[in-house]
């Protein structure tokens, strides 16, 4: 992963917070033969971002600049930036990082009055914790756990002529017989710990990716009826569209008291107990959002979000690529409270947090990868004049 190496060392570099070592390793990287196009779109990707927020400087500045990254390490040889990348948008890019003193992993958080507070503040943590894996449990029909991060890839367990397959390490697919089945309804659970992640094809060829701390229920076999699943936490569909004869099954998903009917479509549905409303974000297809007393159809783009103390529906134009960043491997934050990011990371990496002092006003933005460890991620915040404690698997957030 390469990548989100190079996008973590390069925000720490701009950051002063990298070691020597890691200094050395970024310049490694920057240097693999083949890697040019990789950088150039993460200064690409940077600068759609955060083009209208600074200033960039001429393109012989900026690269100067960037030849000062490699330039002190005396392992490293001289930099020789391929110019076939050094074109103006990725120039203009990494300028506005260097100005705003962020990298290709940024992180700024602004107070009430929207001014920047970037800068260094002491350490106190002492030790680390590994971010979260592929891992969930499967519960079958009687009542069986099996832990597959444990289990072996190929066949799990058999239920008349349905068959439970094990795909890789973070895969769980089911592959039914047209003859003989079940002849009554039966249903298994696919459920992540904290600090768990996992994938899963439903018996239709439905395609489900589970957040941390999250579940689904569903039959081990749909009917010609209807195609109906109850989730709790954050869970990502890929639906596929089903017909018996000239009618199109219906897929509808239960969270919580709100359910989501679908047809064929790419969604999001995020019904964690710990956040204050249910949303759901539409990618592709159309859906229909219903509460007991309200329903709502969504567009491609378009969000609906009902909260706890309401049935009324809301909805709003979404920024897709920040709700499922998750699914793609990074935590992205656009405006973000301390908290709503709190309760992310204590999900992915299985801790718990507190908070001491009083409610911060600051908002976050930016964008980390979960590959990261969490003292990594921690120490971001640092930077941001917040103190953190990490002892055990208990976070404390001081004011």
């Amino acid at each position: 992963m390469n990548k989100e190496r190079i996008r973590l060392l390069l925000y720490k570099y701009l950051n002063n917070s990298s070691s020597e070592a890691e200094n050395r390793e970024l310049a490694g990287l920057l240097q693999i033969k083949g890697l040019e196009t990789e950088v150039k779109q993460l200064l690409d990707e940077a600068w759609d971002d955060f083009h209208d927020e600074s200033k960039p400087f001429s393109t012989g500045e900026t690269e100067r600049m960037l030849a000062a990254i490699l330039g002190n390490n005396e392992d490293a040889d001289p930099v020789r930036a391929p110019k076939r990348w050094y074109y103006s948008r990725s120039v203009a890019a990494a300028a506005a990082f260097l100005l705003l003193g962020a990298g290709l992993v940024w992180y700024t958080s602004r107070d009430i009055a929207g001014r920047e507070t970037i800068s260094a503040a002491p350490k106190v943590i002492r030790q680390d914790v590994q971010p979260g894996s592929d891992k969930a449990f499967l519960t079958l029909s009687d009542g069986r756990d099996i832990a597959l991060n444990n289990a072996a890839s190929g066949l799990l367990a058999t239920e008349g002529n349905i068959k439970i397959f094990k795909a890789g390490d973070d895969w769980l697919s089911y592959k039914t017989s047209s003859h003989n089945l079940p002849k009554k309804e039966a249903f298994h659970t696919l459920r992540t710990p904290r600090g768990g992640q996992y994938h899963l094809v439903l018996p239709d060829g439905t395609r489900v990716w589970l957040n941390a701390a999250s579940a689904i229920t569903y039959p081990i076999h749909f009917s010609n009826a209807q195609r109906n699943v109850k989730i709790e936490g954050e869970v990502y569909f890929e639906v596929a569209k089903k017909a018996a004869g000239k009618r199109k099954i219906p897929f509808i998903v239960t969270a919580r008291d709100v359910s989501v009917e679908v047809l064929g479509t790419q969604f999001n549905i995020n019904a964690y107990q710990d956040e204050k409303q249910v949303s759901t974000t539409l990618l592709e297809g159309s859906v229909k959002v219903k509460t007991a007393k309200f329903s709502s159809m969504l567009d491609p783009g378009q969000e609906a979000t009902i909260s706890n103390t309401s049935n009324d529906i809301r909805v709003s134009s979404a920024n897709t690529d920040q709700v499922i960043a998750w699914k793609n491997g990074f935590f992205q934050f656009r405006e973000s409270s301390l908290e709503s990011i709190m309760r992310q990371l204590s999900k992915w990496y299985d801790v718990d947090v507190t908070y001491e002092g009083k409610p911060m006003s600051k908002k976050f933005t930016g964008e980390i990868p979960r590959s990261a460890t969490l003292l990594e991620v921690l120490e971001i915040l640092e930077l941001n004049h917040i103190q953190v404690e990490l002892a055990g698997n208990r976070i404390t957030i001081k004011a």
